[in-house]
């Protein structure tokens, strides 16, 4: 869950009426202090201040001096900072109390320094300096006294800033208890107090009696003056607060709605051309509803839009608060908890560590140090540290508990579950169940039995009895939060928020069955097809999920938070295939696997819409976006039910006319985005090219099996996986350790190779890796115990086999049209030396801020600089070298050559696979990102070509949606028109690299097919390699992407000879003439 930063009109209004009674005996000195501050003539304000301090002290006019608090406290703050400004205000504070100042001055007093810390965000100051506020009206006021009640709700205002709602719960129910009781309360009070009584029933998870006391403040607002203020201001906090009720409740639709009038309104106000007091708070408040607004797309799986709604508001606050504000940390840690959501875990580590040491500085704001210290906790269970991941549960479940002091919100109530899902894990069964239980009964007393967080304590509960081994009871709970779903499902006013909703029932879909699996020893087919039809329910609502989300990246995360429900459905269609024998199971089986990977990739095209595809006119795109977003758009707003199905059904019928149109006159552009993708085994089987045979690995739940399959036969086997990816880490980890990583080899080849050996009878082998898989090269695989690098040219499966690789069964057979290509070669080859990169310095001298240091640091690559070189000469073509090669000029240039060489860095993303791409030179004027060509834009180039050469990629991060990046770049050329790719698993040496590439280009000159072509130039650099260049590391990152083939290049030799011989014979003719005449 996301933190909401409930607004309470925080800054104390009560100010404005407390300077307007200084403000004709004051000005004067006030606004020639202000200039000095202004510009920054410290002495000078110093100097004024003292002695106009000075003066009203030797005059006894006590009640002008408290107008000063705010300019004393700024001087001291620029000077040494906000602790040195606190000190003096309250310093001078107390000269007031020594001179025999009334309750009442000191009250106000106290109030003038509360607001001005709060400005600064310096909240911990400004509940100390409201409750010395307190301290004085109770001097002068009875208890029921409207000054007691604000003091309470400055009070209130100041702990929940500082992290304390339990106190602010407190303070605000005193001051709404006087101002109800007492007919003279002004409505603006009462406004503040309702708004506040809001939050601190929201702080309770008491979601039904806030939304009473925002409505109620939202009544009451109409009874107030119409200024800008009561105009745009008051109602802005009261939609932001509401936005976090209808988030809650799973109203998406409500919430975006309400958030986005929050913004609205504080843009309006900060828009007007007039000062105003609340014109700095409003500013605040506004970077506080763009995170909100970032909140509620992170909520419903929206990463994309909640990243960039955080960075600007981060950027918004460093450059316009003070960096000591509050403001700036809880950016930090917000953005930490963003980059834990994408997995992107050193990221959010820095960010969460950097906004947990700004506020350590500072002291309080308890829930905000238990945000940042429960993500960390998360991060390292998520990295298998669970010692500091316990660490830090602990740290966080201190911190919440003195913050919260008995009460739940929803950020704690999120902490429970997780980290009872820690204890469990961690065989601490009644610890886990302490804790979901504890926050269930809570709930149940606070929210009832049908509210979404119910649900999410019962969906806990079940989890902690399916790891318990309790099933029975995880049976029972999992059907319960079923039922909440459903009963949910009738409020939703949109489709939006049914999705919403809806979304929450797979897990307990998939623990329900888990356990009735678990419950059931024997299990016949009858038992598994009843799960299957279950499980089935869920991967619908995944399906009408999909539709609702317009982020790719939060696709690919919805769809990777779902991968045990269909790891499990995959797992029955196996067992069901082995129960009874029926080939659909199996189909079904190698159909969900194969399918989540090629939907992925679809929904990453559907919903980017930068994306532009070759051989479409721009027209037909442009209509086709509009018919897409017509059909969610048609279950949008207000609308009878019958009017929604109405407009629905028309949107889907111009859908499916427009695929009838699409497939009819473009239909490798059909084939590539909409054609059904199930397929049988016999027809994969067929796929498979003669003398080759498929080995295809599919993780499946706790199973590893491969299929091996040829043109005459095929066979399942189950393997062991066991601490898998821990050696795969230690191959890929220990590069150059021969003692570690060479048992490894030889570990992996046991697991993953030796018991498909007997059913590999062919020397060509297709690998369709898997998972984690992705990152291994097979060729290194040693087949026996060796003890040195130098016997692997004989002892490994390079020696044995000719490999190639595919990412997906459904990619068999595409590729094999013929090109009509009659250029053999062209290499684009920026270099990324010192000179290209001093010419980029030289263009931008004068624009430091604008310059692109990522690019600066890009390593130089020599070598492969020289080998376009040699490549040229060997086969003939066109080079773009150093500045010439951009991005531009790739697009531009690419296409129509039998090898495209892209000799420049290039990079995969897991999490955002959009974002993988092609760096080349700056022309020195292009802008910071025009040297990149992303995975969008390759779509639409001119890729036409047999082979691709891209040797100097950075793999994706092991162990998040492996191969994504790989996978998603590798479709991407294939649409292009480049049939094969030859690339690299992980950053390869340049140099060793470089070398594998020119005998694999020879070889193909030779006219080897590409697979034997790489085989043989792997192991020429073996027997030429010496020392620790034979490691792995070295040569076998590099795989060809694409079925075999052979590839004929015309030696550029001939056309020399024939046209210096042409050239000769027209001068022997022309010397013959001359002769004659």
């Amino acid at each position: 869950m996301v933190r909401k930063l409930l607004f309470v009109g925080f800054t104390l209004l009560f100010l404005i009426f407390l300077l307007s009674n200084f403000a004709q005996t004051t000005s004067g000195n006030n606004r020639e202090i202000k200039n000095a501050l202004d510009s920054h003539d410290y002495k000078k304000a110093d100097s004024l201040l003292n002695a106009t301090i000075s003066h009203f002290l030797a005059d006894g006019n006590l009640d002008t001096i408290p107008s000063y608090l705010p300019l004393i406290g700024r001087l001291a703050k620029e000077v040494s900072g906000p602790d040195k400004a606190a000190s003096n205000i309250f310093a001078q504070i107390k000269i007031l109390e020594t001179r025999k100042a009334s309750a009442i001055l000191l009250m106000n007093s106290y109030r003038i320094a509360a607001d001005y810390f709060s400005e600064i965000g310096q909240h911990q100051y400004s509940y100390q300096a409201s409750a010395d506020a307190l301290k004085n009206a109770r001097k002068q006021f009875a208890e029921t006294d409207l000054e007691i009640a604000r003091c309470e709700y400055n009070l209130g205002a100041s702990a929940i800033r500082s992290g304390n709602s339990s106190a602010s719960g407190e303070h605000h129910r005193h001051a709404m208890a006087i101002r109800e009781a007492n007919k003279k309360t002004d409505p603006e009070d009462l406004f503040l107090s309702l708004n506040a009584m809001g939050a601190a029933y929201w702080n309770e998870s008491k979601y039904d009696s806030a939304k009473i006391y925002y409505d109620k403040a939202l009544t009451t607002l109409k009874l107030l003056p119409e200024n800008s203020l009561n105009k745009f201001v008051r109602p802005a906090s009261i939609y932001n607060n509401l936005a976090a009720i209808y988030s809650s409740d799973g109203k998406v639709s409500d919430a975006i709605k309400a958030m986005e009038t929050t913004i609205s309104n504080y843009q309006q106000f900060l828009a007007i051309n007039e000062p105003h007091p609340k014109k700095q708070s409003s500013m605040q408040a506004l970077f506080e509803a763009i995170d909100n607004l970032a909140g509620v797309y992170r909520e419903v799986g929206d990463y994309g839009k909640a990243g960039e709604l955080l960075h600007y508001s981060y950027k918004q606050k460093l450059t316009r608060l003070d960096s000591s504000h509050s403001g700036i940390f809880i950016s930090e840690i917000l953005l930490g908890q963003h980059y834990n959501s994408i997995r992107e875990y050193d990221t959010a580590i820095h960010y969460l560590t950097m906004g947990i040491s700004k506020l350590e500085k500072v002291g309080g704001y308890g829930f905000w140090a238990g945000d940042a210290y429960y993500n960390l906790a998360m991060i390292h269970y998520n990295i298998h540290d669970k010692k500091k991941a316990g660490e830090y549960y602990a740290i966080s479940e201190k911190i919440y508990e003195d913050a919260y002091q008995g009460q739940y919100d929803n950020i704690y109530l999120g902490f429970l579950r997780t980290a009872s899902q820690y204890y469990a894990w961690n065989n601490q069964t009644q610890k886990a169940l302490d804790r979901a239980e504890r926050a269930y009964s809570y709930l149940l007393k606070t929210a009832g039995s049908k509210s979404i967080q119910t649900y999410y304590q019962l969906l806990n509960i079940a989890e902690i009895h399916f790891i318990a081994k309790n099933y029975a009871k995880a049976i029972i709970s999992s059907r319960d939060a079923v039922r909440i779903v459903n009963e949910k499902l009738k409020d939703g006013n949109t489709a939006l928020d049914s999705a919403r909703i809806d979304i929450f029932k797979p897990k307990a879909i998939l623990i329900d069955c888990k356990a009735q699996y678990e419950l059931r020893p024997e299990r016949d087919t009858a038992f598994l097809k009843a799960i299957s039809a279950q499980l089935q329910e869920g991967l619908d609502v995944l399906e009408r999920r999909k539709v609702l989300i317009d982020d790719p990246a939060s696709l690919n995360i919805l769809i990777a938070d779902h991968v045990p429900l269909i790891e499990f459905a995959k797992k029955i269609e196996l067992e069901l295939y082995q129960t009874n024998g029926v080939a659909a199971h199996f189909d079904r089986f190698i159909n969900l696997h194969e399918s989540a990977l090629y939907n992925r990739i679809r929904s990453r095209l559907d919903k980017e819409e930068a994306i532009r595809f070759s051989r479409v006119p721009d027209s037909v795109q442009q209509q086709e976006s509009k018919l897409k977003a017509a059909i969610p758009a048609s279950l949008q707003g207000e609308k009878q039910d019958g009017d929604i199905m109405q407009d629905y059904v028309l949107a889907v019928k111009a859908w499916n006319n427009h695929l009838q149109m699409v497939r009819k006159n473009y239909p490798a552009y059909y084939n590539m985005r909409y054609a059904s993708i199930v397929r049988t085994l016999p027809e994969l089987r067929a796929s498979i090219p003669n003398g080759s045979t498929l080995v295809r690995y599919f993780f499946c739940d706790s199973l590893l099996v491969a299929l091996v399959a040829d043109k005459t036969q095929q066979k399942i086997i189950q393997l062991d996986h066991r601490d898998l990816q821990s050696t795969i880490h230690t191959v890929l980890t220990n590069t150059t350790n021969e003692k570690k990583q060479l048992p490894a080899l030889h570990e992996l080849y046991q697991r993953l190779w030796k018991p498909l050996a007997p059913f590999i009878t062919n020397k060509k082998v297709m690998i369709v890796p898997d998972g984690v898989l992705y990152n291994l090269s097979f060729d290194m695989l040693a087949v026996s115990a060796v003890s040195s690098y130098k016997e692997l040219a004989s002892k490994s499966l390079l020696a044995q086999y000719s490999f190639s690789y595919h990412y997906s069964l459904f990619m068999l057979g595409a590729g094999r049209d013929s090109l009509d290509a009659n250029r053999n070669y062209v290499a684009f080859a920026p270099g990324f030396s010192d000179q290209v990169k001093d010419k980029y310095l030289a263009a931008h001298q004068k624009d430091s801020l604008n310059l692109d240091y990522r690019y600066l640091q890009l390593l130089p690559q020599p070598n492969t600089h020289e080998l376009t070189k040699n490549l040229q000469q060997l086969i003939g073509g066109d080079v773009f070298l150093d500045d010439r090669s951009t991005g531009k000029s790739f697009i531009e240039n690419a296409g129509g050559h039998k090898i495209i060489h892209i000799g420049t860095h290039a990079r995969f993303d897991n999490v955002n696979p959009e974002q993988s791409g092609l760096i080349f030179a700056k022309n020195n004027i292009e802008k910071k990102e025009d040297n990149e060509v992303l995975l969008t834009q390759i779509y639409n180039c001119d890729m036409q070509s047999e082979l691709t050469l891209l040797t100097a990629c950075e793999s994706g991060k092991l162990g998040y949606q492996d191969g994504e990046g790989m996978v998603s770049l590798a479709h991407a050329f294939n649409y292009a028109g480049s049939k094969h790719i030859l690339t690299a698993l992980w950053k390869i040496d340049e140099e060793s690299s470089s070398r594998i590439t020119r005998f694999f280009v020879q070889n193909l000159k030779e006219g080897q097919p590409t697979d034997e072509a790489l085989q043989n130039a792997k192991l020429r650099y073996l027997r030429e390699a010496e020392g620790r260049l034979k490691a792995p590391a070295y040569w076998a990152g590099l795989v060809m992407i694409g079925e075999p083939v052979t590839i004929n290049l015309d030696s550029p030799a001939n056309y020399w000879y024939w046209i210096a011989a042409i050239i000769a014979i027209i001068g022997i003719v022309l010397a013959i003439r001359k002769k004659r005449k």
